[in-house]
């Protein structure tokens, strides 16, 4: 992580016609007006301050984007549709997102917060909620109103980082403080930011070791990694090697020897890892590794784990 002081907020009054899309963050980060207050990556907590209207900016957004005016107004063109932002007012946008920006200050000033997110941080963030799986067309941005509460969290930013040097761990708790803040907020952001990293293919590793034990079937998997059955099946083949309802059976199992290893009763792993029928996870256990759960715990701390023969 970077860290950088407080720049010039000062800007030619020029617009920026002529010029390629600005690909963001990265873009950002040395550019008059912007403070880089911690950045990794595409990951990024910015603070813009102008004194005099920027327009017609192309933009090229490689992460998620929450854009938060605190003074001045923003206009966001892409397709045939655009957003009006006015203080205290944000949204937020998809990555890989193309758009044109218009800036115009309110009295002698522009500002606005910038916050990026890489995917791992969406990922962390949505697995921890009960989400629908059913992938509903979305909208391609979501408006939010930025509370005072938000505001003074958005405001304690720069003091927080400010005497830490390259703490990409730091960056990332408060990317995720913020996805609560919203969360708390409008509980529907939670749904749209996971359509947003869904809304191509996804990890096939992140999502089976996220959601193995969750009781899903293969069809469920298969859409919730935006794939097709057919394709969800030749791409789990190419890259376990095995099919999907093995793979699931074996992750849960060694997941399960884990658990056990921790001295919890049969039956409390068993429910947690999703097999209701007790009897049947004692059988597979036994095929799986050459002893029963209960065997297993008892002599785990003499001989170590059971190694399939």
């Amino acid at each position: 992580m970077e860290e950088y002081t407080n720049q010039s907020p000062s800007m030619k009054k020029e617009p920026a016609r002529g010029v390629g899309h600005l690909v963001v963050p990265r873009k950002l980060l040395t550019l008059p007006g912007v403070t880089v207050i911690a950045a990794h990556q595409d990951s990024a907590i910015l603070y813009k301050e102008l004194e005099q209207e920027l327009w017609e900016r192309p933009l090229f957004s490689r992460a998620i984007c929450l854009t938060v005016i605190l003074e001045g107004k923003k206009k966001i063109r892409f397709a045939d549709d655009q957003i009006i932002l006015d203080t205290n007012q944000g949204v937020f946008l998809p990555k890989e997102f193309m758009a044109v920006s218009d800036l115009f200050a309110r009295g002698s000033r522009f500002k606005q917060y910038l916050l990026f997110f890489e995917d791992d941080i969406i990922q962390e963030f949505v697995s921890r909620r009960r989400l629908s799986l059913a992938r509903e067309s979305a909208d391609l941005t979501f408006r939010i109103a930025a509370e005072p509460g938000f505001l003074d969290y958005l405001a304690g930013l720069a003091a927080t980082f400010k005497n830490l040097k390259r703490n990409q761990n730091m960056l990332r708790v408060k990317l995720l403080e913020a996805l609560e803040w919203m969360a708390d907020a409008n509980p529907a952001v939670s749904q749209w930011l996971f359509a947003a990293i869904h809304s191509e293919t996804a990890n096939l590793q992140w999502v089976m070791e996220n959601h193995f034990n969750s009781g899903l079937n293969v069809e469920d998997f298969a859409l919730l990694s935006g794939r097709s059955l057919s394709s969800f099946q030749r791409d789990f083949k190419r890259t376990f090697g095995t099919s999907p309802a093995r793979w699931i059976r074996e992750r849960k199992l060694q997941r399960a020897a884990e658990l056990l290893e921790g001295n919890q009763d049969v039956t409390t792993v068993a429910l947690e890892i999703g097999f209701e029928n007790i009897s049947h996870f004692i059988r597979l256990f036994k095929q799986e590794f050459g002893a029963s759960p209960a065997e297993y715990r008892r002599t785990r701390a003499k001989s170590g784990p059971f190694k399939k023969e």
